[in-house]
């Protein structure tokens, strides 16, 4: 396995399997049935979240996307990582943001959908 797909902070990872995964569901950039382009991004590249660290790891070779649900409560989404204090994310733009594990779950919400018309700022998180 590639070494860019295993987190250099992850204590004895079983082999060949990474906790980079992405949302899929309702508004994220993965989205069953529809193909995605930089387009559909109108919340802007910089403020919608491609990759995420995950709290459950998977084989590489056969991603498993993290149910996004919009309307669930209080939640990461399966977000997290064993750094202490957050986890990193890729954003569309390209960019790696680290996420406070406090984040507010309306913030982490916006920064997860593509296209729902929030604004978030990068103190917010």
């Amino acid at each position: 396995m590639p070494l860019v797909y295993q987190c250099p902070s992850r204590a004895n990872p079983q082999p060949y399997t990474t906790t980079y995964r992405g949302f899929a569901g309702h508004g994220a950039m993965f989205e069953t049935g529809r193909d995605i382009g930089i387009a559909d991004i109108t919340d802007g590249t910089s403020n919608t979240i491609v990759v995420v660290e995950a709290k459950d790891a998977v084989a590489w070779t056969k991603p498993d996307d993290l149910p996004f649900d919009g309307q669930a409560n209080r939640s990461l989404h399966g977000a997290g990582s064993s750094h202490p204090g957050g986890f990193n994310c890729g954003m569309a733009d390209g960019s790696v943001r680290f996420i406070k594990i406090s984040i507010n779950p309306t913030t982490l919400r916006a920064l997860i959908t593509r296209a729902g018309g929030e604004t978030v700022g990068p103190d917010s998180y």
